[in-house]
């Protein structure tokens, strides 16, 4: 069985580099040293480290493994704060892109402003988000799941032991700045998009399947210019700056109002898309995080 203490050693020779470092800041013979990262490397079946004539660096599992130490160290300093007055409340998300999470921000800022509260927000496609909240790494995801990702998200949620509480639905628009021809039409026709640059996150195995969606005799995959941003801001300012598009939902029209970005209706689209929060089932959620999805509910 893994102990505590080959990880904490592991985790000393990852940051410095060096089993002679790490020995000195712990306090151990570098042979003594030597042998725990051999026992952790047979234990795991896996090679953590590569010896160089510089030291060591990790290797791509190491690396991982590297990950989940720091993150179960902060979970420990988060068990021995518990009974410290002064401990922070820790709230971490991670969200599908989306305009309407900076004014849910604001609004969790302004309510607790006075107070000392740790927030994390990241942002990702579907598929690291419910990896993330099933491996601890975030408290809640908010996704976004359309009408042919409902039962490949739901069946791998229920694998996973997690639920999910939709929030509001939608359908898709095309959002486009000044700058693009398509700018002041009331409605957009797909074909009028198959020549246009189309930007957007990254694909993931959930995103993949919308390549199955089919609007108005126009099929996804003939899009052949696309961009990809991960950066919802990025795309923000792209949009502003070029003529190319996005197509998707319009969770918040007031702030693409602000920004200059119109959402403009597809013709004949009828595809649906959920808005909605996941978590680790049988799992009771802190009175700020439940704070925070009362205001992302107020948002939408």
């Amino acid at each position: 069985m893994i102990q505590l203490q080959q990880l904490i050693i592991f985790e000393k020779v990852a940051e410095t580099s060096s089993m002679n470092k790490a020995a000195e800041a712990l306090f151990m013979s570098q042979p003594n040293l030597s042998k725990a990262i051999r026992n952790l490397e047979k234990e795991l079946g896996i090679r953590i480290f590569d010896r160089t004539n510089k030291g060591v660096k990790l290797t791509e599992d190491g690396y991982r493994l590297y990950k989940y130490v720091k993150t179960m160290h902060r979970q420990l300093d988060m068990i021995q704060g518990i009974s410290r007055e002064e401990a922070p409340d820790n709230i971490s998300v991670s969200a599908y892109p989306c305009p309407v999470l900076y004014r849910v921000l604001g609004e969790f800022y302004k309510n607790n402003r006075e107070k000392h509260i740790e927030v994390t927000l990241k942002e990702e496609r579907v598929q690291s988000i419910i990896d993330s909240v099933a491996n601890l790494q975030s408290d809640i995801g908010i996704i976004e799941v359309n009408d042919v990702q409902d039962k490949e998200v739901a069946r791998l949620l229920k694998a996973r032991n997690m639920e999910y509480n939709e929030l509001a639905r939608d359908t898709w628009y095309v959002h486009v700045g000044k700058n693009s021809p398509l700018y002041d039409n009331e409605v957009i026709k797909m074909e009028q998009l198959v020549e246009c640059t189309v930007m957007r996150a990254p694909d993931d195995y959930f995103s993949n399947l919308s390549y199955l969606f089919e609007v108005d005799g126009v099929h996804f995959t003939q899009f052949e210019k696309t961009m990809f941003v991960s950066d919802y801001f990025t795309r923000i300012r792209l949009l502003n700056t070029t003529d190319m598009v996005c197509i998707e939902t319009t969770w918040n029209e007031e702030f693409e109002k602000e920004i200059g970005i119109r959402s403009i209706p597809i013709a004949n689209c009828d595809i649906q898309v959920g808005m909605g929060w996941i978590k680790r089932k049988n799992e009771t959620l802190p009175a700020k995080l439940l704070e925070f999805i009362e205001i992302l509910k107020r948002q939408l």
